[in-house]
């Protein structure tokens, strides 16, 4: 199974107008300072602490370990607001090999 688009909303940086990024088999992320890499890459991580441990309020990481830490569901949250709901879709091709 190969990840190929990640959609996000209202997770860190990135508000109410959802964010999509294309992955191809081979993706390089580069930019600026606060251009969005580490939240991509953040969100990943976000998603496996979810799925693995079924909680929304994600500190220190399995994945990062003491190198990071996500600060919990307010902080990961766009605008530390605790009424908003982070989105995060992940869109998957099955490899039928």
């Amino acid at each position: 199974m190969a990840l190929t688009k990640i959609t996000l909303r209202n997770f860190k940086s990135i508000g109410e107008e959802a964010q999509t990024i294309e992955l191809a088999p081979y993706t390089l992320l580069f930019g600026p300072n606060s251009a969005g890499k580490s939240t991509l890459l953040q969100s990943l991580i976000y998603v496996h602490e979810l799925l693995t441990k079924g909680t929304r309020d994600v500190h220190k990481t399995e994945l990062g370990g003491e190198a990071i830490d996500l600060g919990g569901f307010l902080k990961t949250v766009h605008g530390q607001n605790p009424d908003r709901d982070i989105s995060i879709e992940l869109e998957c091709l099955h490899d039928r090999e």
